[in-house]
């Protein structure tokens, strides 16, 4: 559960986790009391803190934000971590599957700034193009978000997903205490943002070591070796990135209380996870006679190189071979010679447009037909990009 913290008079510190203030440190104990022990070995199990756990009607929230169901004690769970930096990892849970897909998210019965900040959070996970597209909708999301009054600075949680369905609930505290009497939408949009990146399965960045981030420092899981990353079970290494942690992610534990949203290597995470992938595309004309091996391509009239790179994702990109001093067939076949192929492709000749027949197997997009009797002109091959076979 997300909550905030009091550590003076001139500072606040709002956090992703539950950080207890002395207000509630009475209660959480007589909580964790009253948890039993076979729950709290499960819990342990499956790779969580056992600290500051609070007790919900069907769950039980874990590590500041995180909500167990009670269905999911027990249960074993599919982790990997993405090694983004020496410092900085993404450990991941039973991710979305049946890619891609829509996920709607509905805001019920809370005033009009959640939904501001609902909509706003979808447009940030949208704008990365991923195979993951949310759509905000008026009533029974995939994910819906509910209002919970509580009078103590936690602000609030989200969930794992589960048989490759996004976790189906967010839950924000609406007593003044948590957001303040007029809540800042921005801010907001930061937990909700950080919540539906639990929802899809990650977990905090710095769950391995909460004083990245946080004024104290205790490990989230009990198997980290933080000395050991590269050897840690189902740890992923992603290529390219920093060596370095930065320190602004959206799913560490910890908040400054301002607005945040994706940072680079949060990007790259999530792009790992549920990006389309991106390749490159090397023509290969093989039907027209007199031709060298790659005779290059003509873009807007300029002569670039024989492999450009795949369209935007749901884009359509044209491309232009000129066949002004080849012999030129009423065939055309373009070979791909490596990466994913495009899910439609049309060429144009000297105003006959035909549809390219697709071979995923041996890579090619045969155009037949097409009207090239004239020498000097150009043929233009139109891809559309999905990212898919």
């Amino acid at each position: 559960m997300i909550k905030k913290n009091l550590y003076s008079l001139f500072a606040v510190l709002f956090i992703f986790m539950i950080y207890s203030c002395a207000k509630k440190q009475n209660l959480e104990t007589q909580q964790h009391s009253e948890i039993p022990e076979s729950v709290l070995a499960s819990i342990k199990e499956m790779g969580f803190n056992t600290k500051g756990i609070t007790i919900m009607k069907d769950g039980y929230i874990v590590e500041g934000d995180i909500f167990l169901p009670k269905s999911s004690l027990g249960k074993a769970t599919n982790s990997s971590n993405l090694i983004i930096a020496k410092s900085e990892q993404y450990q991941t849970y039973n991710l979305v599957q049946n890619l891609p897909r829509t996920i709607t998210i509905s805001v019920s019965n809370l005033p009009a700034v959640y939904s501001t900040a609902a909509s706003n959070a979808v447009g940030r996970y949208n704008s990365l193009n991923l195979k993951i597209n949310f759509q905000l909708v008026s009533s029974n999301g995939n994910i819906e978000i509910i209002g919970f009054n509580e009078s103590s600075t936690l602000l609030g949680y989200g969930g794992f997903p589960s048989s490759g369905n996004p976790f189906n609930q967010i839950g924000l505290n609406t007593n003044p205490v948590a957001f303040g009497t007029n809540p800042n939408v921005d801010y907001i949009t930061s937990v909700i943002q950080h919540e539906i990146g639990h929802c899809i399965g990650l977990r905090h960045t710095d769950y391995y070591d909460r004083g990245y981030s946080c004024p104290v420092s205790w490990d989230e899981g009990n198997s980290y070796n933080s000395a050991d990353i590269q050897n840690f079970p189902g740890a992923i290494q992603i290529p390219g990135t920093p060596a370095s942690a930065e320190p602004n992610s959206l799913m560490l534990a910890c908040n400054n209380g301002v607005d945040r949203s994706f940072n680079t290597n949060d990007i790259v995470a999530l792009n790992y996870l549920y990006g389309y992938p991106t390749y490159t595309y090397s023509f290969r004309v093989t039907t027209m006679s007199n031709t060298p091996t790659y005779y290059g391509l003509i873009l807007n009239g300029t002569h670039i190189a024989a492999t450009i790179s795949t369209p935007p994702v749901n884009t359509t990109a044209t491309y232009v071979y000129n066949i002004s001093s080849y012999n030129p067939s009423s065939t055309l076949v373009v070979k791909i010679s490596s990466g994913y192929m495009p899910v439609s492709a049309t060429a144009n000749a000297n105003g006959s447009t035909v549809n390219g027949v697709i071979n995923a197997t041996d890579k090619t997009i045969t155009f037949s037909n097409l009207n090239m009797s004239v020498q000097n002109g150009y043929v233009s091959i139109a891809l559309k990009n999905y990212g898919l076979d």
